[in-house]
């Protein structure tokens, strides 16, 4: 576990129970205090065929930030639910090259000052109707300065599709304009990543526009899990490559999965800080040292002493006297029947384990960034757990009492002394 990860449980939950959200409707600027969010077409007249282009523009408060695609540490990325006209589709939000924003510990990816987050919408062939078509983002987003504040808007856009008028203000085009000059350059610049123990070794190809001498040169994957954001990146420049080594996240890439982000290089253009992006796709490499993988032997012994440890854990040690009294239960017990059982309940145990595993390997072969606790990531998980364990406590204490059926159901299934009945409980073991 990594050493802030508490530090982030702390983050999310005040990003989650925080006051201060907001829910606008029938307009196209929302304010809530900490931002303004406005929804604005490049186009003022909708054509068939065409790609509009909407962008969702924020402008923060000085010293509060919103996030990128992968928030980094913690945080969550801003989300838009559209209701278009039918037919109409939109398409992924195009995300600016983001900066690094530090609080504390932990390092996060996100935006302050002004940023416009463009989005293409498909205008389906075909005559449109005459009345003006109405676009309705529904936006969520996460406002942080040290405590975060969950803030939401609905905000409302109507373009015409009949008259000639089809240019935008001067004000919205140079918006339109500086949004795009904010994009990682469009063509993916290839390159390979190794890991090796808890690092990722990536070399990317030297982008013929690279800075001949950048102030910083980092690396941020496009979902979470497969970097450590707040950890030390160093890197190398040579000739035709730049060369880094990254902490790896909770979640490596796994086998042969390619591993897609974005190269970021700082850099002073006449005194001013200067900022750039460049896409890239990673192909695995194998590692170049020896024994990077337990063997057999060792992976079981290291897995046995594991299992001793869980049990000193608080919601493991109740468990254990149950299982002491049965244990007494089966003390006049031939010792063929207790090696049989003992086998059955381990069996129980191993293809429970198994199957989540399956899954899970599944899942990730699949290009899924998932590991052991990673819904933790997700604010509204956490806030749904914080509940439910409410709910629990209060089930305890006798205010209401939901549940008893279903332990009834788990009771029935180990209450004998059947093979069956054994193998059943070490599946309700784990």
């Amino acid at each position: 576990m990594k050493k802030w990860l508490f530090l982030k449980l702390l983050m999310l939950l005040s990003c989650c129970i925080a006051p201060g959200t907001l829910l606008a409707k029938g307009s196209a600027a929302v304010s809530t205090g900490h931002v303004t969010v406005t929804l604005l077409s490049e186009q003022v007249k909708a054509e068939p065929e065409q790609t509009l282009w909407l962008a969702l523009r924020f402008d923060l408060i000085p010293h509060w930030h919103i996030y990128w695609r992968n928030p980094g540490a913690s945080g969550s990325a801003p989300l838009i639910r559209w209701t278009l006209p039918a037919g109409w589709e939109a398409g992924a939000i195009q995300w600016p090259v983001p900066k690094r924003i530090r609080v504390g510990p932990l390092t996060n990816y996100g935006f302050e000052g002004s940023v416009s987050l463009l989005v293409p919408v498909e205008v389906p062939p075909g005559p449109l109707p005459a009345a003006p078509q109405t676009i309705i983002a529904e936006a969520e987003w996460l406002v942080c300065r040290v405590d975060c504040i969950p803030e939401t808007g609905r905000l409302t856009l109507e373009l015409n599709t009949a008259g000639s008028g089809s240019i935008t203000a001067t004000e919205t085009r140079e918006l339109f304009t500086a949004a795009r000059a904010q994009w990682p350059a469009m063509t993916n610049l290839a390159g390979d990543y190794r890991l090796e123990g808890g690092t990722l070794a990536i070399s990317v190809a030297t982008p013929g526009t690279l800075s001949a001498a950048p102030s910083d040169v980092w690396f941020a994957a496009n979902e979470w899990g497969p970097v450590d954001a707040s950890g030390v990146q160093r890197w190398e420049q040579t000739a035709t490559a730049v060369t880094l080594t990254v902490p790896a996240g909770d979640v490596p890439p796994a086998g042969a999965v390619p591993l897609h982000g974005l190269l970021v290089v700082e850099s002073e253009h006449q005194g001013t800080p200067a900022r750039s992006g460049y896409r890239v796709r990673l192909t695995a490499q194998p590692p170049t040292t020896a024994n990077q993988h337990l063997d057999l032997v060792t992976a079981l012994v290291f897995a046995f002493l594991g299992g001793l440890i869980l049990n000193i854990l608080p919601c493991v040690l109740p468990v254990l006297s149950i299982k002491i009294l049965g244990f007494v239960r089966e003390a006049g017990a031939n010792q063929r029947r207790l090696t049989t059982h003992g086998l059955v309940y381990a069996s129980g145990v191993l293809a429970s384990v198994t199957v989540l595993a399956t899954v899970l390997l599944i899942l990730r072969a699949g290009g899924e960034s998932l590991g052991w606790g990673f819904q933790l990531q997700s604010p509204l998980l956490v806030t749904l757990l914080a509940y439910l364990m409410l709910l629990v406590g209060l089930n305890l204490s006798g205010v209401f009492s939901v549940g008893d059926r279903l332990m009834d159901a788990g009771q029935s299934l180990t209450e004998s002394s059947g093979l069956l009945n054994t193998f059943a409980t070490g599946v309700l073991a784990v």
